[in-house]
Parts: C-alpha cells; structure tokens; sequence
C-alpha cells in the first residue's frame, strides 16, 4: 500500500512538471503581442466573401500581413482587401 500511494505522488509530481512547463511555454510565446480584430473583404473571378477575424500580432501591420496570408485565395484577380485592424483592449 505504501509503494502505490510512492507511485501515485510521483506521476502527480511529473504531472505537475509537465503542467507547468506547458503553461510557461504558452505564454511566453504570446508575450509582446496583442490582439487585433480585422475585417475586409477577398476573393477572385470566381467568388468574394467577407471575413472578419481576431488575430495575435506583434503590431497593426504584422495583424494585416497574417491577414492576407489566411485569406488570400489562388484564382484569376485574387485579391484580399482590409477595411480594418483594430487593437483589442
């Protein structure tokens, strides 16, 4: 009985290791960066549509470049446009 209960606090120790080790690296890869809600429009010869979406950035432009790469589409005239990119308090 007394080497179970050993096991168990050792797999709640690594446990909690892990736990934090994963909640440091979380963070740590958001520091310095805010959050920007865009919107605009994009599409080609074939089809438009509109998106609006909140994107982590380091700066206005660096939200307005992930942008275009997540809504830019390959097809004759494609095009995405940003009407706006709006720091989030």
């Amino acid at each position: 009985m007394n080497l179970a209960i050993k096991r168990g606090l050792l797999i709640l120790s690594v446990t909690s290791a892990m736990v934090t080790t994963f909640s440091s690296t979380a963070i740590a890869g958001t520091e310095g960066k805010q959050q920007y809600y865009c919107k605009g429009n994009h599409g080609d010869d074939n089809d438009r549509g509109l998106w609006d979406y909140i994107f982590t950035a380091s700066s206005k432009a660096d939200a307005e470049s992930q942008a275009e790469k997540q809504y830019k589409v390959d097809g004759p005239n494609a095009f995405v446009n940003i009407k706006e990119c709006t720091l989030q308090n």
